[in-house]
């Protein structure tokens, strides 16, 4: 059993601090241009720097080997996806030309195939075109056994995917999926990674999934969002400049440099803040209601408190055995008791220092969020309660 709530978070963004979506200058090597379209045809000229802290620093930039928020607080500048979140919670295309729906024809047979159109022109941090090879290679991967895999109970209800053209991947699922866009979508891997893999997904997902020196700490591997890393300091920052191929999102970046930066407490995050040495706090490890009368303490900076679709959850080994005898977390009914016998309005209380009332407010009771101010595509809206 799976329950999701909504996590809170408290994001300090000093006044002074610089709004501007992600994005990086484009440059087109000459070996490229002729295969590859290009998208823009002016370029931003990218300025300034954003300073953003934590009080937590991520154990590696390998966003398949982390499970830490901090890390993917830093590498969602440096990946995009097929899909992403806007600010109102609803899914938008990102990678993708369109979200397919019924009416566009990209669902179709009752929602057993998913057709998708890449963005053209979209490229890797080597220069390389994205294509929708990549895409089902992504799939390979992701149901490898090396990886996991990690496509259990996600993108393992993909059959199949045929690639029509180069810009064009078409899901077959082995049945209706509702969720597919937001749950469902497989990883998306270049075929080739020079002395890394080519075109295997099983030395791909091996190499991905378990290597730990395959780090991401370095302009040096696989990645196709706004920013990479020029540098890495352990516990200390890690320092983005602009991929100069990107020109997804925009045509170019408007900041031209990002910096991360550990502090390794609360209170020393707060200070900086403060002090005015960094630019936004909170958003990796985050701060909760609790430190709310620590943050009031001082001004020059605005406080958000801003909701995220995070899975918090139970873990269940459901193996009909368990160390040479049965498991009783193999039967559906214990595992249905052990999640009804929780007090989640009471967790919450304890775990964020807030009244009954704020834990009623956030508190979901299906496996999508569900709560008076936050609510995710597909969700039952007649389950109110456990």
């Amino acid at each position: 059993m799976r329950s999701r709530t909504t996590r809170w978070a408290i994001t300090v963004i000093l006044l002074l601090a610089i709004a501007c979506p992600l994005g990086a200058s484009t440059a087109t090597a000459a070996h490229h241009s002729a295969k590859i379209p290009q998208r823009c045809k002016q370029n931003l000229k990218s300025k300034g720097t954003i300073k953003f802290s934590d009080w937590q620093f991520p154990d590696t930039l390998n966003p398949a080997q982390s499970g830490l928020l901090v890390t993917f607080y830093i590498v969602n500048a440096m990946f995009d996806g097929l899909f992403v979140y806007n600010d109102k919670g609803r899914l938008i295309p990102q990678m993708t030309t369109k979200l397919p729906t019924v009416k566009n024809g990209g669902l179709r047979d009752g929602g057993k195939t998913v057709v998708l159109h890449l963005k053209k022109g979209l490229r890797w941090s080597n220069g390389v075109e994205i294509t929708s090879a990549d895409i089902k290679f992504g799939l390979a991967v992701g149901q490898s056994p090396e990886s996991g895999p990690i496509c259990t109970g996600s993108c393992d209800v993909i059959a199949r995917i045929d690639t029509p053209n180069k810009y064009t991947a078409v899901m077959h699922l082995k049945r209706p999926y509702a969720p597919i866009l937001a749950y469902g979508i497989p990883p998306i891997f270049p075929r080739k990674w020079a002395g890394s893999w080519n075109n295997d997904a099983t030395t791909a997902a091996k190499v991905i999934y378990q290597d730990n020196t395959f780090n991401y700490e370095s302009p040096n591997y696989p990645t196709n969002g706004a920013y990479q890393v020029q540098e890495f300091v352990k516990d200390d920052r890690v320092v983005m400049r602009p991929l100069k191929y990107y020109n997804d999102m925009t045509c170019g970046s408007r900041l031209k440099n990002l910096i991360f930066s550990f502090y390794s407490s609360k209170q020393g995050l707060i200070a900086a803040a403060a002090n005015g040495d960094t630019d936004i706090t909170g958003g990796g490890g985050g701060y909760t209601p609790a430190d709310l009368p620590e943050l009031r303490k001082n001004s020059g900076y605005k406080l958000y408190q801003t909701p995220s679709f995070t899975l918090e959850h139970l873990e269940f080994n459901v193996d009909a055995q368990y160390d040479g005898k049965p498991n009783p977390l193999s039967n559906v009914k214990v595992r249905l008791a052990l999640a009804l016998a929780l007090d989640k309005i009471g967790l919450i209380k304890s775990a964020l220092g807030v009244n009954t009332k704020a834990a009623q407010d956030i508190a979901a009771w299906t496996p999508l969020v569900s709560t008076p101010e936050l609510r995710q595509p597909f969700t039952d809206r007649t389950i109110t309660g456990q």
